[in-house]
């Protein structure tokens, strides 16, 4: 764990990451099994613990934002939010780079992750005034 890197992003960013984090870790409440029929059936209680509400859409757009992001950046970054709570030179060993160099991947993939999540949300906005506009024309047109 770094409070550098901590310090260098927003509240909502941590929150959003863990929430993927989740998703990815297959921590997903039970209404979203494929069948009723599941749920006497003994299941991982990884997270049962604290119930934390996991915002699908939202992991899937964060997802989609680390998908474009180049290996290196997607790599420490995925890794650092799935494994939180391992210190830096854990991460540094794994990847067989110094743990400083992990700690600059992560930085810089966040900047880059926060760089893609607001392209999607532009194009996501310019999408829903096209809508919009087509909507109030549809109306009057009626």
């Amino acid at each position: 764990m770094s409070a550098k890197i901590y310090n260098a992003v927003s509240e909502n960013f941590i929150r959003q990451m863990r929430n993927w984090a989740l998703t990815t870790a297959g921590v997903v409440s039970s209404n979203y099994l494929i069948s009723s029929c599941y749920d006497p059936a003994p299941r991982d209680t990884y997270g049962d613990g604290q119930r934390q509400p996991v915002l699908m859409g939202e992991a899937e757009d964060v997802n989609n934002a680390l998908l474009q992001l180049p290996l290196r950046y997607r790599q420490a970054v995925s890794l650092f939010w799935q494994y939180e709570d391992r210190p830096l030179a854990w991460f540094g060993r794994r990847l067989m780079i110094d743990w400083r160099t992990f700690e600059v991947r992560v930085m810089h993939g966040h900047e880059l992750l926060r760089s893609e999540l607001a392209k999607q949300a532009e194009k996501v906005a310019i999408y829903r005034e096209a809508a919009m506009r087509t909507s109030t024309l549809d109306r009057q047109v009626l």
